[in-house]
């Protein structure tokens, strides 16, 4: 048998790329093509369907999509510039993820399900917007991080959060390892490279949220500063923070009667006219008991606008068909670039707070167990002695949750509080009980529970974290005006660059970039 030269072999391999790799190719592009369709297939838009036709004579200067902190913010900025503005908000409620409530019996203290906290300093142009709508500023007690007292109940183990990387920190850490969670995170940001197994556990379970540590960009998981705990520096609004998206939106529907709201839109598709206008195509939804849904067949409701500024977040812009959005490169900005992270809290109301006789007690815990983080929201000033506890707020285990949720709770009528199943309380007084060490047997019953999940759609999560590999101006910048020859602005906090997505005033940042777009200064 005649042997190949090598020379003979590597020309023959080099004959059969140049013949294949058309093939292959062509295949990968139809490949690409097909898939940009289709995705952008997910609205057949038939004008069959349309069940309300918008009168061409009336169309939007501006169509603001989203009632949360960001549109109403928007609309407020945008609120003298004397042009017929809608904003188009998908469920019934106003502040998107700014959710207050109070239980009944317990009035003064507000249930935060969604934002509920700011930083004086850090976050200035929301201190300075809530200063200017006139809403009252308090201290927020609880801080916004450990204190020295904090109570640390992880492996079993119950101890303070000064006394972390000492003796009784129950991990076994090497020995330049055992010292206090913040110093290994700013001296070690690429703790998953340099750091043990064991004290990657010892981060993660210490530090509440474990959305900051894990598969996200190192300088995202570096503490820039310590938490903060300062009475003076961590504030909030009194009438809870809810409020803030609801007073933008009285002051922006006051400046003008060109200005009105559309609840229970939902935003599905957008296509450009010849005359350089947007058709807004939306799906009427229904809400109950806050829960909203699209009632079946569904049928659409076509708008019209001039510009268009997107105030959502990024589930529903990836869920949106516009074509703007699958340009590839902000396809992938806009699916790979950041991610959603789920987020959930659970609030009971008791009769009395049972919980201050623990030998353990803090106003604020950390732990390895599914509630993750606990605080101590108050007893009412004129209701006493009942008293709200935040059992539960994690942003890890959102499949636990769910499910617990699904199986134990069905909506009141009143629509922001659940009824408690037998399950649904017995899981979680177990894991109170262990936390505050004491006998299960020793706590009563809670008279109701408010309790929100942060996953599902429009939402997506309750914020998002930057991925590796992508600069965040040059996402941040792109995603803004996505399409350089449409007139529609993305504003959504996924994408800011300046403040991370789970404060608030993020959102307020991505507003202002858009700003210059409609003649206004960003502040």
């Amino acid at each position: 048998m005649k042997t190949l030269s090598l020379r003979t072999v590597l020309l023959h391999l080099v004959i059969l790329i140049l013949i294949f790799q058309p093939i292959s190719l062509g295949y990968t592009k139809r490949m690409l093509k097909n898939q940009h369709v289709r995705g952008r297939q997910n609205l057949i838009i038939d004008k069959r369907t349309i069940n309300e036709s918008p009168d061409f004579g009336q169309c939007d200067d501006i169509a603001i999509i989203g009632a949360g902190i960001a549109g109403t913010y928007a609309a407020w900025r945008l609120r003298q510039q004397n042009k017929r503005i809608s904003i188009y908000e998908y469920s019934n409620r106003v502040g998107g993820r700014m959710y207050t409530v109070q239980f009944p019996e317990i009035p003064g203290i507000n249930v935060e399900l969604g934002g509920m906290r700011y930083l004086r300093r850090s976050h200035a142009l929301l201190h300075e917007t809530i200063q200017q709508l006139g809403l009252r500023i308090k201290r927020f007690d609880l801080g916004s991080g450990p204190s020295p007292d904090t109570t640390v109940n992880v492996r079993g183990v119950h101890l303070r959060f000064d006394e972390l990387g000492g003796n009784k920190t129950p991990y076994r850490l090497l020995p330049n390892e055992r010292k206090p969670v913040n110093q290994l995170l700013c001296t070690q940001s690429y703790y998953h490279k340099y750091l043990s197994a064991e004290a990657q556990h010892y981060i993660r379970d210490t530090g509440g949220f474990d959305s900051l540590h894990g598969e996200i960009v190192a300088s995202f998981a570096v503490r820039t500063s310590p938490p903060s705990n300062s009475s003076n520096d961590v504030l909030t609004v009194a009438t809870g923070f809810a409020s803030i998206p609801i007073k933008l939106l009285q002051r922006f529907l006051r400046a003008s009667i060109r200005h009105s709201i559309k609840l229970n839109h939902d935003l599905k598709g957008i296509r450009k006219r010849g005359d350089g206008y947007y058709n807004l195509f939306f799906e009427p939804t229904i809400t109950r008991s806050s829960t909203t849904w699209t009632p079946r067949p569904a049928t659409l409701k076509m708008k019209c606008a001039k510009q268009v500024i997107l105030a959502t977040n990024r589930f529903s812009l990836e869920k949106l068909d516009w074509k703007g959005l699958y340009q590839p490169r902000i396809r992938e900005y806009l699916t790979k670039s950041v991610k959603d992270i789920p987020a959930a809290k659970l609030y009971f109301s008791y009769d009395y707070p049972w919980w201050r006789r623990s030998p353990v007690y803090s106003d604020y815990i950390i732990s390895d167990t599914p509630l993750r983080q606990t605080y101590d929201f108050g007893t009412s000033k004129l209701n006493p002695p009942k008293s709200v506890l935040q059992a539960m707020y994690m942003d890890n285990n959102a499949p636990y949750w769910e499910e617990l949720f699904d199986r134990g709770n069905v909506n009141e009528p009143n629509g922001h509080f659940v009824l408690m199943g037998k399950e649904f309380v017995q899981v979680t007084h177990k894991y109170l009980a262990d936390i505050y060490k004491l006998p299960v047997r020793n706590i009563p019953p809670p008279t109701k529970a408010a309790a929100y999940l942060w996953k599902n759609y429009p939402y997506g999560g309750a914020w998002q974290i930057w991925m590796p590999g992508y600069i965040w101006p040059t996402v941040e910048r792109e995603m803004t005006k996505p399409s350089v020859n449409d007139e529609v602005y993305v504003v959504s906090n996924a994408f800011n660059a300046r403040s991370f997505s789970f404060w608030s005033n993020a959102a307020l940042q991505s507003v202002e970039l858009a700003m210059p777009y409609f003649g206004l200064k960003p502040k």
